[in-house]
């Protein structure tokens, strides 16, 4: 690799209208180092570096011109390690070992790649642990706002930065990074089309409004997966009302033998379908209605080897209440954790307005199988009509090395 070193420092310098000996000054060095260092005829020494790398407000690697291609790669290498680190099972005695280790990759993260693409990884895939070990939050909370500072608006960050934020810092994150919805794009167009009498316009946003509205409200799930931290009671008629509104907004009515699907296909709300079947089969298991909860999870089963069957790109059907949106499903292999290790073969439901899902098998294997959490289901487990469900789930997760 063709170091730049010299070229970046009287770049960053010019672009901070410093002389050199400004700069030299500033690093109780001679004037006539810092020359020789711009012309290529020395470099500075590595313990100089993260000085000179902060007096510019730039990273190492930055003022060293590493390619951006192997700052991704690093990036990438990174987050696959905080994951990695995240998931080990570990004694209680080891969690502070643990904790050591997250803070210095995030501050890694933090220092050095705040502006990476590869970042995207650490935002999405375990802002639950942030949650769970308060520890981390400070160290979060400087990545956040380097990462914004980086790529303003960065719309993950933002998002999972407003969950996990605590409550005395929370105002002030909305205060500086919000942006207010009613000089948002699509409210500002809605308005411009909606004055000047464009209905064909408004339309495509008024469906996916629509649609986010509705698909918020099926898919209000909890921050947990134990299913004890709330009543069976309210655990049913919370699924009920989410089911029910799926139902009304797909147009469609239940039957005894198709209380999830309706007996329809693959549609954009399979995903939505099976959790929500297996989670009221569980429900109906603890409550004593086995034959009910069979034939519920018997229904998101048979969805889910009918998603399953889909191998190339095909259209889905389009809601009558949202005709913009068209939907399509296809093949896709992904590692469904973002984690290092095997692709897993799922389904990738994506419609034009940019709503996307996935469909992994191996999700439904875990609901089906874990040893907490689920332990409703315990009165049905034993029931070889259960046993052949599992199996015929665990029969669709296929996976392949990356």
């Amino acid at each position: 690799m063709k170091l730049t070193l010299g070229e970046n420092i009287r770049r960053l310098r010019r672009e901070k209208n410093m002389t050199q000996e400004q700069l030299a000054e500033a690093l109780a060095v001679s004037f006539q180092a810092v020359s020789r260092w711009e012309n290529g005829a020395t470099y500075p020494d590595i313990e100089l570096l993260p000085a000179i790398a902060e007096r510019f407000s730039v990273s190492v690697d930055e003022l060293l011109g590493v390619p951006e291609s192997e700052k991704e790669k690093q990036a990438r290498e990174l987050c696959d390690e905080y994951l990695r680190v995240q998931n080990l099972e570990l004694p209680a005695d080891k969690e502070d070992e643990r904790y050591e280790k997250l803070v210095g990759i995030i501050t890694s993260l933090r220092r050095d790649f705040a502006g990476c693409d590869a970042v995207w990884k650490f935002w999405l895939n375990s802002f639950y642990w942030k949650l769970k070990d308060k520890r981390l939050l400070p160290e979060v909370r400087l990545f956040a706002e380097a990462r914004l500072e980086k790529c303003p608006g960065d719309a993950d960050v933002i998002e999972r930065m407003a969950i996990i934020e605590d409550d005395d810092h929370i105002d002030a994150f909305i205060k500086r990074y919000a942006t207010p919805f009613d000089i948002g794009r699509d409210a500002l167009l809605m308005r411009r089309y909606m004055e000047r009498n464009e209905p064909e316009k408004a339309a495509p946003l008024q469906n996916r409004k629509l649609f986010e509205i509705i698909d918020n409200a099926v898919n209000s799930r909890v921050l947990y997966t134990d299913l004890r931290s709330k009543t069976l009671e309210h655990s049913f008629a919370e699924n009920t009302a989410r089911l029910g509104i799926l139902h009304a907004f797909a147009e469609e009515t239940p039957t005894p033998e198709h209380p999830i699907t309706c007996g329809k296909g693959v549609d954009c709300w399979a995903e939505s379908r099976m959790e929500i079947g297996v989670r009221r089969a569980c429900y109906l298991a603890s409550m004593g209605r086995t034959e009910e909860a069979f034939v519920t999870l018997e229904d998101a089963v048979s969805l889910l080897e009918k998603a399953m069957k889909i191998t190339g790109r095909v259209e889905l059907e389009t809601s009558r209440f949202t005709p913009t949106l068209k939907w399509t499903a296809e093949e896709s292999w992904y590692n469904p954790n973002a984690q290092p290790g095997p692709l897993e073969r799922g389904i990738f439901i994506n419609s034009s307005g940019g709503y996307c899902f996935n469909v992994y098998p191996s999700i439904y294997l875990g609901m089906l199988t874990a040893e907490h959490g689920w332990e409703w289901f315990d009165p049905i487990r034993n029931d070889p009509r259960y046993q052949s469900c599992v199996e015929r789930v665990k029969a669709l997760v296929k996976t392949r090395e990356q």
